[in-house]
């Protein structure tokens, strides 16, 4: 029996059947196009039914042969049907980790961090006991459904011949949003930042208090509608945001990759950064199994780039290393080969633990 795939976002009212080997999904992820790809190589005819999905209470069907791929959800909430399918694969995972910013509360970003952790907390709890109390005793046994995290990967950007770091031309990059939404803030909104906007804010400040005092070639794109694929939703309109094409053809020409945090801790600039080899400086993550060992910078307080930043651009030899350490860490741990055979493995062994299950006396 074949595998069936079907796709499933936000603004679909049904299901609609998908061939990744077939159909390219560019509009949305071209990175989990290729990742199915793989494991329909691997795992053609095996019978098994897979959702890609931005749905966190509903799939069309469940049962053991039921993957869920879950490709959106900032909040990391448990989905509702996790303990009903074979095995659960998701973006920014089901775990909330504590934001490093909270223990600073002498910072307002450590204030906000910690008000956008209580009401994720609140907001994720039903779900997360409605999971634990269907696993109450099942905990490791072959009833237990896993969830696993995924990698974002990369979003606007397109598959560029990796250029040397000594050919960039571009120090820094950036582009994206400051604020969730255009037009100053008004009612609790004008007295109370995100963790977003605070962040985003002190490190744009910072390259500012930098570049004043050096020599820096800086590619800035600000908007607030700098989402996936904003052209093509129309939610901008050209020029307003970088195209796909633009936006990679700026960053592969950077020796430098911002990655700020968004509204949780994780942004396709950290992968997308490291995939075209650039130094990408970005805040602490999640502990992820495929955050561990990567060359990415991590600061924990912007002013680091005033010093930062100089000592890189003045070391060419550090920037190559760093330049080589991230495209070994993209090909090996988070490209679509990497993940493809990291899901095939989970599935697989999944899957026997289910066998055994049924088949036992």
């Amino acid at each position: 029996m074949r595998n069936r795939y079907f796709v499933h976002f936000s603004y679909q009212e049904e299901a609609v059947p998908w061939d990744p080997l077939n159909q390219e999904l560019k509009e949305v992820s071209s990175y989990f196009t290729t990742i199915f790809r793989h494991i329909e190589q691997a795992l053609a005819g095996e019978g098994l039914t897979f959702h890609l999905t931005w749905k966190l209470d509903r799939i069309p069907s469940t049962g053991r042969d039921v993957v869920a791929v879950v490709m959106a959800d900032e909040w990391a909430q448990m989905p509702s049907y996790a303990t009903d399918v074979l095995c659960t694969f998701k973006c920014y995972g089901a775990q909330v980790w504590m934001d490093t910013a909270v223990g600073d509360l002498t910072q307002a970003s450590g204030w906000a961090t910690l008000a956008r952790d209580l009401r994720v907390g609140v907001a994720r709890l039903p779900r997360w006991l409605r999971y634990r109390a269907r696993m109450q005793g099942a905990l490791g046994t072959p009833a237990y459904r896993p969830v696993y995290p995924l990698p974002l990967g990369y979003g606007n950007q397109e598959a560029l011949p990796i250029q040397p770091m000594s050919e960039r031309t571009t120090d820094v990059f950036f582009a994206g949003s400051v604020q969730h939404a255009e037009g100053e803030p008004t009612g609790i909104r004008q007295w109370i930042r995100s963790p977003k906007e605070l962040s985003r804010t002190s490190m744009l400040r910072h390259l500012d208090a930098t570049a004043a005092e050096h020599d820096l070639a800086i590619d800035l794109k600000l908007n607030n509608r700098f989402v996936l694929n904003a052209i093509g939703y129309g939610l901008a309109r050209p020029g307003e945001v970088y195209s796909a094409e633009e936006y990679s053809r700026r960053l592969m020409n950077s020796k430098i990759c911002l990655a700020p945090r968004g509204t949780s801790l994780e942004t396709y600039r950290y992968y997308e950064g490291l995939r075209y080899g650039c130094v990408v400086i970005t805040e602490p993550q999640p502990a992820h199994w495929f955050y561990r060992d990567a060359p990415a910078i991590t600061v924990r307080n912007w002013r680091e780039l005033q010093d930062l930043i100089p000592y890189l651009l003045a070391h060419p030899d550090v920037l190559a290393q760093l330049h080589a350490d991230g495209r070994a860490w993209w090909n090996e741990v988070v490209s679509e080969e990497a993940i493809g055979a990291y899901m095939i493995d989970c599935i697989t062994a999944q899957r026997k633990i289910q066998t055994t299950a049924s088949t036992a006396p």
